[in-house]
């Protein structure tokens, strides 16, 4: 695939430890595969994803990126799973010389990407997807939260050629903590550009449904949804929808018990990515109670349909606050209650925000977050001619 106005092809390589498995065979992020698939359109993309099943090596296509699938042993040290990335990147990289390396996530395939592109005498990209910047001790989370893996990614946060985060909220998170990349883009993951406009239904049936999308772990912060929604169905006639794998073998089932909500709440488990928006799509509010969110993708998916939001005020919602979205502290069930108690008993009041957030989500997508990653590498690769 030739670029339109240099005619000279651009090869990338994207390495990953997950999220672009096929869907019934391992990890399967849509918006990650969608951003594979859309860069390969725009460029000759070869991805490298570590399964972590142990199964046997392979490779498929997402759109025209051929993947190839490194096994790794659960058990492995996470050092090879970095050592077996830049073989398998330098092997490729020998066949048909690659003109920038993309490392999703910041460790292990950041790293790797690093030293991939280092031996390669090529550039590198890192993106920061998940807790690299985040440093949470209530719950234990973050890469910046304890010595080895803050040094390694403040190492690489300063060294990248690019270091991609999603939110201004990460972006601030490097900046408190001294941290001065060489080169720092804010590029946040989005919905289709080709999802069909919408307009915003009325939503006043009762009871009413709030849905909240998220795996259930201590850094999603169920406790708080919980509490809060407490709150509000003292208020108004309401359910409470949970979507997402259960992480903490059925704690939060059994808090929900304690507190005599069963009957409010229910419990979906892991949907598909079609299931999750039919369900975003009838919601009357989307809550969201996170500790941390690099971005919180779930904000520009409800924010797409024209859904209502509250969040807590980390990724988007640090980023959107006071553009359409209603914010809370985090670890604060009484504020996140009062918000949502603001959309739910005045709707009318926020017809002008949702319309606001439709028009933001739609600026993001897989195609910008792309034509980005092209821009930056081909104007590189045009001042080294």
């Amino acid at each position: 695939m030739r670029t339109e106005t240099t005619g000279h092809l651009l090869r990338f390589a994207v390495l990953t430890h997950g999220g672009i498995a096929p869907y019934a065979n391992g990890v399967h992020i849509p918006h990650l595969v969608e951003t594979v698939r859309t860069l390969s359109t725009k460029a000759d993309v070869e991805a490298f994803t570590l399964q972590f099943e142990g199964k046997p090596s392979g490779e498929y296509s997402i759109g025209n990126a051929r993947v190839t699938i490194i096994p790794l042993e659960a058990r492995a040290p996470l050092w090879n799973s970095v050592r077996m990335l830049v073989q398998e990147v330098l092997r490729a990289h020998r066949r048909s010389r690659f003109h920038l390396i993309l490392g999703l996530w910041g460790f292990p395939a950041g790293i790797a990407a690093y030293i991939a592109s280092r031996l390669a005498k090529v550039p590198n990209a890192v993106s920061f997807l998940g807790g690299e910047t985040a440093d949470v001790p209530s719950v234990g989370y973050g890469g910046m939260l304890r010595f080895p893996s803050r040094m390694l990614l403040t190492y690489l946060a300063r060294h990248a050629d690019q270091l991609h985060v999603l939110s201004g909220y990460q972006a601030y998170q490097l900046q408190q903590r001294g941290i001065r990349p060489h080169s720092l883009f804010v590029l946040p993951f989005g919905v289709s550009a080709t999802r069909p406009s919408v307009s915003s239904p009325e939503r006043s049936s009762s009871p009413r449904v709030l849905v909240h999308v998220a795996n259930i772990t201590e850094v999603k912060d169920q406790i708080t949804l919980l509490k809060a929604f407490d709150i509000i169905r003292r208020e108004v006639s309401v359910r409470l929808r949970i979507i997402g794998p259960d992480h903490r073998a059925g704690y939060i089932h059994d808090v929900v018990k304690h507190m005599g909500l069963s009957r409010y709440i229910e419990f979906t488990g892991q949907l598909t990515h079609a299931e999750v928006q039919e369900h975003l799509r009838s919601a009357s509010l989307v809550i969201q109670t996170s500790r941390h969110e690099s971005q919180g993708m779930v904000v520009v998916e409800a924010a797409s349909h024209g859904i209502p939001v509250v969040t807590t005020r980390v990724g988007l919602g640090w980023d959107w606050e006071g553009l359409g979205i209603l914010v809370s502290d985090p670890n604060d069930p009484v504020q996140i209650a009062s918000q949502s108690l603001k959309i739910l008993l005045h709707p009318e009041k926020y017809k002008h925000r949702v319309h606001k957030l439709i028009q933001i989500s739609r600026q993001m997508s897989p195609e910008a977050f792309c034509d980005q990653i092209v821009a930056r590498c081909r104007l590189r690769e045009d001042g080294s001619t």
